[in-house]
Parts: C-alpha cells; sequence; structure tokens
C-alpha cells in the first residue's frame, strides 16, 4: 500500500508538472501570437496612414493642374466648356485612375445648381470612362462637398468609410468607400 501511494503521488506529480510545462508553453505561444499579431496590425495601420496621406496629396495636386481650374472656370461662367479643355481633364482623370487601380472615380462637383457634378471619370468593369454629361448627378447634401466647401485652399476632407453605393443603392460587390475632396478655388 504504502508503494501504491508513493507512485500515485508521484504519478499526480509528474501530471502535475506536464501540466503546467504545457500551460506554460502555451501561454508563451499565446504571448508570441498577440505580439505578432500586433506588429502585423501597426504595419496595416501605418499603410493605411501612408495611404491617406498619399491620397490627399494627390486631391490637392489633381485640384491645382490648370486642367482643373480651366473646367471649373468655364463652368461656374456659363455651364459649359471647350470640348478640348473637356479632352484634357478627361485624359488626366482617367490617367490618374488607370495608374490606381484602386479608386472608383474622380468627379469635379460645382456648389451652384445643387451641387451638381461638372465633370466625372469613372471605372466601369475595366474600362475607365468620361461619364455623359446627362447621367452627371447633382448631390446638395453629399458630405465631401458640404465639408469640402468650408475648407481652404491645399485642405482636404477625408470621409469616414462607407459603402460604395449608386442611386442610393449599396452597390455589390460590397467595396469599402473613403471619399478626399478639396475645393478648387478660382
Amino acid at each position: 500500500r504504502l508503494t501504491l501511494s508513493v507512485l500515485a503521488i508521484y504519478l499526480l506529480g509528474v501530471a502535475v508538472l506536464v501540466w503546467l510545462d504545457h500551460d506554460s508553453r502555451l501561454n508563451a505561444g499565446l504571448r508570441e501570437a498577440r505580439a505578432q499579431l500586433e506588429t502585423l496590425v501597426s504595419a496595416q495601420a501605418e499603410a493605411v496612414d501612408a495611404r491617406r496621406a498619399f491620397r490627399r496629396k494627390s486631391v490637392v495636386f489633381l485640384a491645382s493642374t490648370s486642367e482643373v481650374e480651366v473646367v471649373a472656370q468655364e463652368r461656374a461662367a456659363d455651364g459649359a466648356g471647350s470640348a478640348q479643355d473637356q479632352r484634357a481633364l478627361e485624359r488626366l482623370f482617367a490617367a490618374y485612375l488607370k495608374a490606381n487601380p484602386e479608386l472608383h472615380s474622380l468627379r469635379l462637383t460645382g456648389l451652384r445648381n445643387g451641387a451638381r457634378e461638372l465633370f466625372r471619370v469613372e471605372r466601369r468593369g475595366e474600362a475607365v470612362l468620361a461619364v455623359p454629361p446627362q447621367e452627371l448627378r447633382a448631390e446638395p447634401e453629399a458630405q465631401e462637398i458640404v465639408q469640402a466647401a468650408r475648407l481652404g485652399q491645399g485642405e482636404v476632407f477625408v470621409s469616414d468609410v462607407t459603402l460604395l453605393r449608386e442611386h442610393g443603392e449599396v452597390r455589390r460587390p460590397l467595396r469599402p468607400l473613403v471619399q478626399f475632396s478639396t475645393p478648387v478655388l478660382n
């Protein structure tokens, strides 16, 4: 009996040691996994911040180009623009969209006439096309337009992340949307 009791205590001690070793290894693995996850999340956050900073600079750059300024001035003056200036703006916006495949569209919106789009180039499947005038929309309550109208030159409004919508309906497949807006001051 004494031998069995000693053996049982010994086996119980071994079992406790094995369990403690396993628990220690498991906790070490969890700490390592948590540290790796924090590193990955931090790297992703830095990448998102860098992309946002680049987009901010890009929007300011595009707004300051002569193509945008000329079309904005022509449209503000009489609602029309020369075909040559329209083509120049189309080429600029299309080239930018082609160079940045993660972008969906670029548009120039006037504050008159219910914040009507003056010009838009968008991605339709694999193609990048200028939207015909009859398809341009008025969005007087669009947050990015309201906010951009309050900004000074070189300032940029960045929207919250939403889902891409067309005519009020969420577009499928689901795509996150962040809008960057800056005023074009003439």
